[in-house]
């Protein structure tokens, strides 16, 4: 789990059920639910109308994004 610049490891499982749980412990420790992410922002959809309305400003129809966004 990455924070910042700092990486927090835990020790190797052998089960998933294990790992998940350490993980659990290992978010409560470091308090990771007060920590703003980007994860539930959702910048896909707006960064797909953003690239797609860069690509037509600047007149290009030949390359990937076009016709992304109606």
């Amino acid at each position: 789990m990455k924070i910042g610049s700092e990486n927090h490891y835990t020790p190797f499982y052998d089960t998933f059920e294990e790992a998940l749980l350490e993980l659990r412990c290992l978010e409560k420790r470091l308090s990771y639910e007060t920590v703003d992410t980007i994860e539930m922002e959702g910048y896909y959809p707006q960064r797909a109308i953003l690239i797609e309305e860069k690509y037509q400003t600047a007149g290009r129809t030949d390359g990937l994004y076009s016709g992304l966004v109606d």
